[in-house]
């Protein structure tokens, strides 16, 4: 009983409140509570600013990011006869990988790890490759299955390079 009373010294003089706001009214276990709302929400011009440039930017990011994916696959299906087009497979799978590191997310930075890694092989340094997608696939369990893919074209590099 005592915090009733103690709650009802409170004096709130709704009537003083413009009409941007609205009061709710709570009854609980002799707890008089009051919410005050504003009715009318005020958007912040300089954060709505902000989130259309972060946006913007993101969707850019997004679009350059599959050109490369488009470039280096091309560059890296010539990769496995021709060592320039390896090489040029390299240098996108790094500028993928920074994209991939700004944008933050990691899934995407361990598939251009593994991209880096067919480039690798492709140049001749399969150890650094088996390396590279070990470290993958401890990392992200989630791209197992794709490094197995990779593995199995490093079989086929191996193959084909012994044979010759």
């Amino acid at each position: 009983m005592r915090s009733v009373i103690c709650v009802l010294r409170l004096r709130i003089d709704l009537t003083r409140l413009d009409s941007y706001y609205v009061s709710r009214h709570y009854c609980h276990k002799n707890l008089l509570a009051f919410e005050i709302l504003p009715t009318i929400f005020f958007l912040d011009k300089a954060w709505g600013r902000r989130m259309e440039y972060l946006a913007r930017e993101r969707e850019e990011v997004e679009h350059a990011f599959s050109w490369l994916s488009t470039l280096g696959g091309a560059f890296s299906a010539l990769g496995d006869n021709y060592g320039h087009c390896a090489v040029m497979a390299g240098k996108i799978s790094w500028a993928q990988l920074r994209l991939a590191i700004r944008m933050g997310d990691p899934i995407m930075k361990s598939r251009c790890y593994l991209f880096l890694a067919i480039s690798i092989a492709q140049q001749g340094h399969l150890k650094k490759a088996k390396n590279i997608v070990r470290l993958v696939k401890k990392s992200q369990p989630c791209l197992v299955s794709i490094c197995q893919g990779v593995s199995a074209h490093f079989y086929r590099l191996k193959m084909t390079r012994s044979g010759s």
